[in-house]
């Protein structure tokens, strides 16, 4: 698990890659670009962006879970606005 951690989390959206995701070999902090270890050796990206919401939904936190809902509304509402060539929704 510490492993991953390390690990950078960009993905090569290369179409030849299909479902299955190719990530950046450098380490999570990273200052160099992008390297990869598939056929075409350069990162190619997408404009699509994910994004995930987390909420401690535990009793103590009652009062605070409205307002994190309409802030996660707010905050989709503004992504959406953005010029973009894929949105997913799940």
């Amino acid at each position: 698990m510490l492993e991953l951690a390390a690990s950078c989390n960009f993905v090569c959206c290369h179409p030849s890659h299909g479902d299955e995701k190719k990530y950046c070999i450098n380490s999570a902090l990273h200052t160099e670009d992008h390297k990869f270890d598939c056929e075409h050796k350069e990162s190619y990206s997408s404009n699509i962006l994910d994004v995930c919401f987390c909420c401690d939904t535990t009793g103590s936190m009652s009062s605070y879970i409205e307002k994190s809902k309409s802030t996660c509304v707010r905050i989709m509402t503004e992504i959406l606005k953005m010029p973009h060539s894929d949105t997913r929704s799940v």
